[in-house]
């Protein structure tokens, strides 16, 4: 699952993720929202571990998070607090916000890795990254961005550029998700070209986390509705 906020403001109803991130950075604020973000995207996976289900859980990070020297040690107590192994948790943070600083990038994401964090690169192939910097980084997984994603079927180049990185991912020894899975022609050809796991609308709108649970019951009973289910896994 991929924890992402949704703020329901009174007066002017639901603000998206990326709009609500800009504004706490703007506020100052960020570090606090994400510890929040953090917390109940932990307690909450730790529950679904607990009632039986084996569900890992996606938080994305600020690039102003990277900054925080506290970082490290505040997620190892959430993590203890809540009794969550640190495998379950993968934290994502966008290639163009880790080329900000690739030297403080690197220096934190080597000791969340070494925590046992899963790590991801959120929107690969937007941020323009340097291939030398990639290699260094402790990633486990790469995200192609929806970009590439939601009209490969019929743009040669989108084909293209999702075949590549997936190949260039494997060839790094990482796992490659493709955001933007909307309907069963993009499912096919990222199961084609080997791509590890996928998000997108085809298997779900985001959903409260008692919703998710109902989800995942159904998929447990494999009554989930969607053709060619088994053929790649998904966050939500």
């Amino acid at each position: 699952a991929e924890a992402l906020l949704r703020w329901h403001h009174p007066k002017y109803g639901d603000i998206p993720p990326d709009k609500t991130i800009e504004l706490a950075e703007y506020a100052g604020i960020i570090h606090q929202l994400s510890l929040w973000i953090l917390e109940r995207a932990i307690e909450q996976c730790a529950a679904w571990q607990r009632s039986g289900h084996s569900v890992s859980v996606s938080v994305n990070l600020s690039v102003q998070d990277l900054a925080n020297p506290d970082l490290t040690r505040q997620i190892g107590q959430l993590l203890e607090q809540h009794s969550l192994p640190s495998r379950g948790l993968t934290l994502e943070i966008t290639e163009s916000g880790m080329m900000e600083n690739p030297k403080r990038s690197i220096d934190v994401l080597k000791a969340l890795s070494n925590m046992g964090i899963n790590l991801a690169i959120d929107d690969f192939g937007t941020g323009f990254s340097s291939l030398s910097y990639l290699k260094k980084l402790p990633v486990n997984t790469i995200k192609i961005d929806q970009s590439f994603v939601l009209d490969m079927d019929h743009n040669e180049s989108d084909e293209i550029i999702v075949q590549s990185t997936i190949q260039l991912g494997h060839n790094l020894g990482l796992k490659v998700i493709a955001e933007g899975i909307e309907h069963q022609g993009l499912l096919d050809i990222a199961s084609h070209y080997g791509c590890d796991e996928v998000q997108g609308f085809l298997f779900g709108q985001p959903q409260k986390a008692d919703e998710f649970l109902e989800f995942l019951a159904k998929t447990r009973q494999g009554d989930s509705g969607f053709s060619g289910f088994q053929s790649a896994k998904q966050p939500a």
